[in-house]
């Protein structure tokens, strides 16, 4: 190879490290807000409160038995009185599924 190529293949090399660069500075806001949102994959016991995973089924701390959440299509699910709810994570709060299909496990 000659010293041209050489100094080509260096110059190409160094423009995608510096696309690379501005690019991540460009989404560092969005990358921190990532960074600091609290994630939980727990929930409380609903007779102890004490706090245990999300798809137990068995409380580490009372042990008493609940319904486990699912997971399924990447939401939290769970099934009371014979309905099921998707577990918005957003506000926190259950909404029951609107249609047949969207129930089915």
């Amino acid at each position: 190879m000659d010293s041209d190529a050489i100094i080509a293949i260096a110059a190409v090399i160094q423009l995608v490290i510096l696309l690379v660069f501005l690019v991540m500075a460009a989404n560092v806001g969005k990358i921190r807000q990532l960074l600091e949102k609290p994630v939980t994959l727990r929930r409380q016991c609903p007779h102890c409160l004490e706090t245990m995973r999300r798809d137990a089924a068995v409380c580490p701390h009372c042990q008493r038995e609940s319904d486990p959440w699912q997971l399924r299509d990447g939401h939290w699910w769970s099934t009371r009185d014979g309905r099921s709810y998707r577990y918005n994570e957003q506000n926190g709060e259950w909404v029951e599924a609107s249609s047949s299909a969207e129930a089915q496990p």
